[in-house]
This record gives structure tokens, C-alpha cells and sequence, in this order.
């Protein structure tokens, strides 16, 4: 059987972009894209912002995406300030290499670099899985900046 040719970057982009808006679609959820140029990592990060209120950030788990969240953020968008992001080197974010990282500063650092970029002082923290553990090392270092945590699964 004869093998597909490999997408460009340029087309797997377009690809994704198009089936998280059918995602979006499916659960109603009213989100723009939004990219952010962090200084801790220097990377460009993509998220789904959504929604009116209280700030809430919500990070995917393991190989995820921030659509993932789409029918939680259907649910939550008439409450709270949502932004959904994708974690460095997964859906529309900059590539990132994890292998010589402490993970849990790692995660401390992108979590505040992100909520700086926004203009936030502090927000909700929402994760799963590995979300949960950006979540939660923000937590423990910078207690001021996160007014809850929310462990999803």
C-alpha cells in the first residue's frame, strides 16, 4: 500500500487549527487563539482564551492539547475568564526539549511567565495529570499568584 506523503509544518498546522475549531463547534465554546511570547521559557505559546470573569488557567496532561478541555470550557465560559494552553512543545506552542529540565521549576516558571504575559497577578489554576503538576509546582513556588487549584482525574 502505498505510503502518504509527510504534511509540511505549514499544512499540519492548518489541519490542527481546523479540527480544534470543530472541536470548539462541537461544545459550543466562543474561544479565540491567542499566542504569547514568553520570557521563562523563551518560547511562543498558544492558547484558547474564552469567556468573562474570575481568571482561570487550564493546562492539558500528558500528550494533549488545550482544545482538549472544550467541553469543560463550554460549560465554564458564562463564569470565568478562561485561557487554555498548550504546554511548551505540544498543539500550536513552540517546540521544547524536556530532557535537561527541572520539571517542576520548568513548570513554576512557564505558569508565571504566562500569567505575566496575560497581566495577571494571580488566577485559578486548572489541570490533569500533567497539568496537575504545572498547577500544583506553581502553587508551591509562588502561593500569591494562584488564588485555587482545580485537579481534574
Amino acid at each position: 500500500m502505498p505510503q502518504a506523503d509527510p504534511l509540511t509544518a505549514t499544512e499540519a498546522r492548518k489541519r490542527f487549527t481546523e479540527c480544534q475549531q470543530q472541536m470548539l463547534d462541537l461544545y459550543r465554546v466562543h474561544a479565540r487563539d491567542r499566542y504569547l511570547d514568553l520570557a521563562t521559557p523563551k518560547i511562543r505559546v498558544h492558547l484558547l482564551e474564552a469567556g468573562a470573569g474570575e481568571p482561570a488557567l487550564i493546562f492539558h496532561g500528558g500528550d494533549g492539547e488545550a482544545v482538549d478541555w472544550a467541553p469543560l470550557m463550554g460549560k465554564l465560559q458564562d463564569k470565568v475568564h478562561i485561557f487554555a494552553a498548550d504546554r511548551p512543545g505540544f498543539g500550536l506552542s513552540d517546540a521544547f526539549d524536556y530532557r535537561r529540565v527541572d520539571l517542576r521549576k520548568h513548570a513554576a516558571e512557564f505558569v508565571s511567565s504566562v500569567l505575566d504575559e496575560l497581566g495577571l497577578k494571580s488566577a485559578t489554576l486548572i489541570g490533569g495529570s500533567m497539568g496537575g503538576f504545572f498547577a500544583l509546582s506553581t502553587a508551591l513556588a509562588h502561593p500569591d499568584r494562584v488564588r485555587k487549584v482545580i485537579l481534574v482525574g
